[in-house]
Order: C-alpha cells, then sequence, then structure tokens
C-alpha cells in the first residue's frame, strides 16, 4: 500500500477533509466520505463530497471519475438521485442550484469500469458553471483500484431481507474507510427483471440490494447510516458473503439450523471462567443462550449488556453460538432477575440458557458433583462445576431433607438437563436437613402440613385484599403504581396455585403461599410509600 492513501484514510477517520483548490468562481472542492479500496469493472463506489466558494444563484455541474496514470477514465452515474437514473455518464452531470448560498453537496456513484487498470489512482471531481463549456482544473484524491478477481465482497441479498437506511460503510480495525457504496447500484440484475441496477429503495428507506468491493481476506465491519451491524470475514475473492439482515432474538436464533448467522443482544448473566475459559451466558427478557470461543473468548463481566455475532451451533443438545465477534455496550449493570421456575419447569427444554431460581424446595438425594431437588411438581438436578468452587460441604445444615433455595443456568449435557448454580451466593439452605429421630406417624404429619398450608394461605388471602383496596386507592388518585403492581400480580398468580395444590400436594401449595406473602408484604410496603409521597 503507498503512504498517501492510507494518510488520506487516516485523515478523514480524524474527521478531516482532504481538499484543493479548483479554478476560480468554480469553488473548492473537499471530500466528506471515500473508500480507500475500489473495484475494476461495473461495481461501484460511493463518494460524499461538497463544493464551496461559489457563486449565490448559479447552477453547477461536475465529473466525478476515476484517472490512472496514461490518460484512462472510468465514469459515473448520470444522477445524483442515485440508482434511479438511468445509466453512467462521461460528461457533466446536475450538481444543483446554490440559491441563496454558496455551497451545494452531494452523493455520487463512481465505478472504475475495465478501461482502468488496477493500481494506484485518484478519484478526478471537476465542477463548473453549467452554462460554461471550459475545463475545470480538476481535483484530485487517491484511492487503490484492485481487480474483480482478486477482491473481497460484502453482500446484502432480499433472500436475507431489508434493512433500514441506505449508507453502507466497511471499516477495518483502526477504522479507515476501506468499501463505501449506496444500496444501489450494483451492476447486478437482483430482482430477475432482466434490466441490471432497475430495483426500488423499498419502504422506509431500505438498502435494499447492494455490493462493497473490499481487499480480501481481511477482518472488517459494516455500519449501515452509521449503526454497527454485523462483523464479516471476507471471504475468498469473487465469491459473495451474505450479511446478516436483521438483529435475532436469541428465542430466534435458537430456533435456526446450525452453520446458521446471527447477532443477538443481551446481558451477561454467567461470566467467562464461571463453568469454562471458553464460554458465558446471556440473556434477553425472554431466553438465554450460552456464547463461545475456543480461542480469545472476551473478558465479559457479570452484567454487560453486549451484542454478538457468530455461528448457531448444539454441543451436547444445548444450543450455543459460536461468536466471531462480541460488542460491549454497556457495563456495570444490575444483572437480571432470576425467573421463577418449578424444579420441574427448570428442566425444560424451552428454559435451556436462561437465569431461574428454584425457591423452597427439597433435597432428595445429594452427591459429590450434584444433588437433587423436588417442590413437588418434579425432580431437578442441581449440578455443581469445580470451576464454581460450590461444594455441599460448605452449607450448614445442607442434607437430605434440607429445603433450599437455588438460583443456576437451566443447561444440558446429552440427554440430561441441570441447573447450574454459578456462585456460592446461589444456594441458601433455608430449613437444615432434620436430625434422624425415631419414626414417625406419617399421617399426622400430613395433615398437620396440611393446616398450615391452610393457615398461609388465610393469610395470604387477607394480604392481597388489604394491598387491593391500597392499589385501588393509589390508582383513585391518579399515582404512579408501575413500580407495585407487576408485584401484586405475580403475588396473585402465585396465590392462585396454592389454592389448586393445595389438596393434592400441601408441601407445595405451602411454599406458593409463603412465597405469595413475602411478594404481598413488599407490594403493601411499596403503595404505603407511593400514598405517602
Amino acid at each position: 500500500m503507498n503512504k498517501k492513501p492510507l494518510l488520506f484514510s487516516i485523515m478523514l477517520l480524524l474527521g478531516m477533509v482532504y481538499m484543493s483548490e479548483n479554478v476560480a468562481g468554480d469553488g473548492t472542492i473537499a471530500v466528506g466520505m471515500m473508500p480507500l479500496y475500489v473495484a475494476r469493472g461495473d461495481t461501484p463506489f460511493a463518494v460524499r463530497f461538497a463544493v464551496t466558494g461559489l457563486m449565490p444563484h448559479t447552477d453547477y455541474t461536475y465529473t466525478a471519475r476515476i484517472h490512472r496514470p496514461g490518460g484512462t477514465y472510468g465514469s459515473f452515474w448520470s444522477d445524483n438521485s442515485g440508482k434511479e437514473a438511468p445509466g453512467w455518464r462521461t460528461a457533466y452531470s446536475t450538481l444543483g442550484n446554490t440559491g441563496e448560498g454558496t455551497s451545494l453537496s452531494t452523493w455520487a456513484h463512481v465505478r472504475a469500469g475495465t478501461s482502468v487498470s488496477a493500481g494506484n489512482a485518484v478519484l478526478r471531481l471537476r465542477v463548473r458553471v453549467k452554462t460554461s463549456s471550459g475545463s475545470p482544473t480538476p481535483t484530485d484524491f487517491p484511492l487503490i483500484v484492485m481487480d474483480a478477481s482478486s477482491a473481497g465482497w460484502f453482500r446484502n441479498s432480499r433472500t436475507t431481507g431489508y434493512v433500514g437506511g441506505n449508507v453502507v460503510e466497511v471499516r477495518d480495525g483502526g477504522g479507515i474507510l476501506m468499501g463505501l457504496v449506496l444500496s444501489e447500484p450494483n451492476g447486478v440484475d437482483d430482482d430477475g427483471s432482466g434490466v441490471v441496477d432497475d430495483e426500488d429503495y423499498g419502504p422506509l428507506g431500505n438498502t435494499g440490494d447492494f455490493r462493497v468491493a473490499v481487499p480480501s481476506g481481511m477482518s472488517l465491519t459494516t455500519t449501515i447510516d452509521g449503526n454497527l451491524y454485523a462483523p464479516t470475514e471476507i471471504v475468498n475473492a469473487g465469491r459473495d458473503k451474505d450479511i446478516p439482515a436483521i438483529f435475532h432474538s436469541i428465542e430466534q436464533a435458537k430456533e435456526l439450523s446450525d452453520g446458521s448467522y446471527v447477532h443477538v443482544s443481551g446481558v451477561v448473566t454467567a461470566p467467562k471462567g464461571v463453568f469454562s475459559k471458553s464460554e458465558a451466558y446471556i440473556q434477553d427478557a425472554i431466553a438465554g443462550i450460552r456464547i463461545c470461543k475456543s480461542n480469545g473468548m472476551p473478558n465479559l463481566s457479570l452484567g454487560d449488556r453486549v451484542d454478538v455475532s457468530g455461528i448457531m451451533c448444539e454441543k451436547k443438545n444445548e444450543r450455543e453460538i459460536q461468536i466471531s465477534m462480541a460488542w460491549r455496550e454497556s457495563s456495570g449493570n444490575m444483572p437480571p432477575p432470576p425467573h421463577i421456575a418449578l424444579t420441574a419447569d427448570s428442566m425444560c427444554e424451552e428454559n435451556e440458557g436462561l437465569l431461574l431460581e428454584i425457591f423452597h424446595a427439597t433435597v432428595t438425594s445429594t452427591g459429590k458433583s450434584a444433588f437433587i431437588l423436588d417442590d413437588g411438581s418434579g425432580s431437578a438436578r442441581i449440578s455443581l462445576y469445580p470451576s464454581t468452587g460450590i461444594s455441599t460441604k460448605r452449607y450448614a445444615g445442607f442434607g437430605v431433607g434440607a429445603v433450599v433455595r437455588v438460583v443456576g443456568i437451566a443447561g444440558q449435557i446429552d440427554d440430561a438437563h441441570e441447573l447450574k448454580p454459578r456462585f456460592l451466593s446461589d444456594i441458601t439452605v433455608l430449613i437444615p436437613a432434620p436430625i434422624p429421630r425415631p419414626p414417625y406417624n406419617l399421617p399426622q404429619i400430613v395433615a398437620a402440613m396440611a393446616q398450615t398450608t391452610h393457615t398461609n394461605i388465610v393469610k395470604a388471602e387477607r394480604l392481597k385484599s388489604a394491598a387491593a383496596q391500597l392499589l385501588s386507592k393509589a390508582e383513585k388518585r391518579g399515582l404512579d403504581v408501575s413500580g407495585c403492581d407487576p408485584m401484586f400480580y405475580e403475588a396473585e398468580r402465585l396465590l392462585s396455585k396454592a389454592h389448586k395444590m393445595s389438596q393434592g400436594n400441601p408441601i407445595a401449595s405451602n411454599n406458593f403461599a409463603l412465597r405469595a406473602i413475602e411478594i404481598l408484604e413488599e407490594v403493601i410496603r411499596c403503595l404505603v410509600a407511593v400514598l405517602g409521597s
């Protein structure tokens, strides 16, 4: 690479412009955006330039063409309205009327064509008064022309959908602008109409189809209208590579087939190193997923909000993303609260990858690397990974019969589902394991439990009634209860479950009633604060 184009690109990166004086009366031309690399042939690139020092109320025209030593020229799109124009030009085209001002600016599409050979070249711009027939002094801007056969390509096609916006930029790791194009033209009959570049932009300024020529074999990033889009490694010369057209929700990504390229956003719930140095977990509001990278896994922290791109795959029956790139949007966020689940639900496929909480479940068996919980809905395997430092010996009162609270990531190994605690604080012994006693009267125990359950359900109903009255009073006053009513409805749901299970499973019913009581007490405190404010 010669030094002059690199210096020019660095100037653009720093927000500067490369400019040169033109002939008197025809203004000063400055380029705001222009790629460092272009390809021979019909694939165009875009350039944004401005002209200052013009005369008011005057019509101006311009040419924008690639020039190589020896006098060979490319051509430019025949109208500054972009792809709606009829074709390519080598003569002057309309720039505009200055009106009351003294400056004009526009986007231009330029192509090198086949007459320009590969190597160092310039973009040659000329501006003149429309009624003039002279040849103004050109202003040259350096760039590099590549053979199309040795270029890499970014491409978006209708098979992957539209993207909002129409300015497509491709940059290297240092931010240098390597390729730039508007959504059309791309020199291809994308819609099969028999006419090249007759496609419409589509609704809402969508990019539609585009193709960007860039150096092959480089890891580059793409932005569309200034928004970071999808990082993609340039493929071998002469091949196309689709840029994903949309962000996926994690739930959508997990439904895609292996090998699908995805771009998702989520909050880190298990950082790198908790379970493995090559993996972490993220989740959005609905679903969670494992993200992996065998070498160079980013150091993501708990609560980081990240965007990741990569390939969908499956490892030991658990869906995961083999990531190629990750961006930290923000850090220091509160980690998302776990989803409350029954022991049976924690072992479901749909919860795989999510941070879950099993509240008030009984330990039914223990082992060195796992133990089993049951809250009456079914059993759940709790796996203890050595990398977490968690051991049941570190919890006083832990053992068969203990009632515990467990938070962890729902996962799967082959055909076995599991819940994976991350930290020591993810396990809490609520009721210690019982000390062995002589045989007891089971019917009496069941009867006593049923009475306890009934007492707690009645207490929860009273709290619910009190909370409902306070909620109604606050709403009549027009007060903001958005911080209170979600908790109220969650408690209402739990209490409903307690009623349904009170006869057949008093233990599980009592667990739901106790949880509802805790939430309703918090709701009442919340509403009292709202009414007193």
